[in-house]
């Protein structure tokens, strides 16, 4: 007759020989002679395992485990069976008995048992504590010597600080370490633009125009720069050319070489609406690019078919989220001037929100787009006939000593910028019935000594002329003939030279 470690024998070459059943049988026949060896019940849980019978096999780990605590092959076993049916506390306790009582194992096993344990943490909701775990392969006995070991460990944790975890400081260094050696593109892209958003925050919290800031800033746009500049098509987040078109409208970033900057910015943009062109700040990049080309440097005057074809692009992508200060001003321009006086008030007054917002965070923003919004939403709000707000607007920029919400938001006014806010203010007391103050006022600007293309001047000529002229005053002729030699033949000026023709009329009559 058989004797029990024969029959132990017999079921261990059966199971070796993937004979399941026969191997359970033998094993069966085996623990009738023992039933409390551990041995034997280590085995049974193993073959029924192999026969996908995993309550049973389970029980059969645990018998063994209450006959002898620390059988480390009854241990792996239970901790595969947990694995295989997604038990996920119970795999969690098999590990860390494994890691308790496996001090022998190869450093290796053990660097596997920390992995595993790290992924059930996470998968059980305790991100800290699979930090805890992925941090020992990356410090201490058990760490990771080959780069691309530790590179796929850094990455886990990044995961998790980028999912729940709170606090920049443990994610930075993480970070610096995983951008210095990746490009920006497949699963190391989120990484890259993780980091440069961390740059861009820590750069935010510095106080304006402090030399800290400046610093800070310049690390930016180092960092997004490096990211642009990777192998072609190597980078795939648009975070370095959005990060690089918010600083560029940052007041601090001016330099005397104004134009290489603005060649670099319309790069950065044509480069944007290359690789992302889904993205409203792609479609706002574009309408400006387009308004360069076809209205500000166009070979003709500028026309409404024109403008309105830049604002079908420039809105939806603002509507969109695309909050770009020139934007906003481009936009309620174009608006103002196509007669769209409504939007053009309702997209300053977003514009203006928006300069607030980036003010909050320390962005000064060029002073010329800031006043340039205040004054659109000025002349818009003018042409709905809302005359004190108007006026609030126009004070803000030529009286340096208000200090209303807007006038906060200007840190200084570009010297045509106040003479446009001055001939509103003098329409504005026109539309009052105050005939005498519009006319002086509009005198004065009009024989003001500036700039020859002044258009702020030859605006002013127009008003001024159009005053003489409702009131029959002979010197309207001269006004007119000064307003049309200010500035060429565009736009602005068809109106002087109608009014010219008129006026030559009104004398010969």
């Amino acid at each position: 007759m058989a004797t029990f470690k024969a029959k132990l024998k017999a079921a261990q070459q059966a199971y070796l020989q993937h004979k399941y059943a026969d191997a359970l049988e033998e094993c069966n026949s085996a623990l009738q002679d023992n039933e409390e060896s551990p041995d034997g019940l280590m085995l049974k849980g193993k073959i029924l395992f192999e026969l996908e019978n995993f309550k049973v096999s389970g029980e059969a780990y645990s018998a063994a485990l209450r006959a002898q605590p620390n059988l480390l092959p009854a241990w792996k076993g239970l901790a595969e069976l947990h694995t295989k049916t997604k038990s996920h506390a119970e795999a969690l306790v098999a590990f860390e008995s494994l890691v308790r009582i496996g001090t022998s194992e190869s450093k290796e096993k053990k660097q596997e048992y920390q992995q595993k344990l790290a992924c059930l943490h996470q998968q059980l909701g305790n991100n800290p504590g699979a930090a805890k775990h992925l941090q020992q392969l990356l410090r201490g006995p058990l760490a990771f010597t080959e780069p691309a070991q530790r590179l796929h460990v850094e990455c886990q944790l990044a995961d998790l600080h980028m999912s729940s975890m709170s606090g920049d400081e443990g994610i930075q260094t993480l970070l610096d370490s995983i951008t210095s050696q990746t490009c920006p593109s497949g699963v190391h892209a989120a990484y890259h633009a993780k980091h440069l958003e961390l740059l861009v925050r820590r750069m935010e919290t510095k106080p304006a125009r402090s030399t800290e800031r400046n610093a800070q800033t310049r690390t930016c746009l180092d960092s997004a720069w490096r990211m642009m500049r990777c192998r072609p098509g190597g980078c795939c987040t648009p975070a370095p050319f959005l990060t690089a078109l918010l600083l560029a409208e940052d007041q601090s970033l001016a330099h005397p070489e104004g134009s290489c900057a603005n060649a670099g910015m319309a790069l950065v943009g044509r480069r944007l609406c290359h690789q992302f062109p889904w993205l409203p700040q792609s479609a706002a990049a574009l309408a400006r690019a387009v308004s360069h080309h076809l209205i500000a440097k166009g070979p003709r005057p500028g026309k409404t078919k024109d403008r309105t074809l830049v604002i079908q692009l420039l809105r939806p992508a603002m509507d969109a989220g695309a909050d770009s200060l020139p934007g906003w001003q481009l936009l309620s321009e174009l608006q103002l001037q196509n007669e769209q006086p409504e939007p053009a008030a309702e997209s300053a007054a977003r514009g203006l929100k928006c300069l607030a917002q980036r003010r909050g965070k320390g962005y000064l923003g060029p002073p010329e787009v800031a006043a340039g919004i205040v004054l659109a939403r000025g002349y818009s709000l003018l042409a709905l006939e809302r005359l004190d707000e108007a006026q609030a607007m126009f004070n803000a920029l030529t009286d340096s000593s208000t200090t209303s919400p807007v006038s906060q938001l200007l840190d200084s006014v570009p010297e045509s910028v106040q003479q446009e806010a001055l001939r509103g203010q003098a329409l504005i007391l026109k539309q009052q019935g105050d005939i005498a103050a519009a006319e002086q006022l509009l005198a004065d600007m009009a024989q003001r000594e500036q700039e020859p293309d002044c258009m702020s001047q030859h605006l002013a000529q127009t008003d001024y002329g159009t005053l003489l002229l409702e009131q029959g005053n002979p010197q309207v002729l001269s006004c007119f003939s000064d307003a049309a030699g200010v500035v060429g033949i565009r736009d602005a000026c068809h109106c002087c030279w109608v009014k010219l023709l008129l006026c030559s009329l009104f004398e010969s009559y």
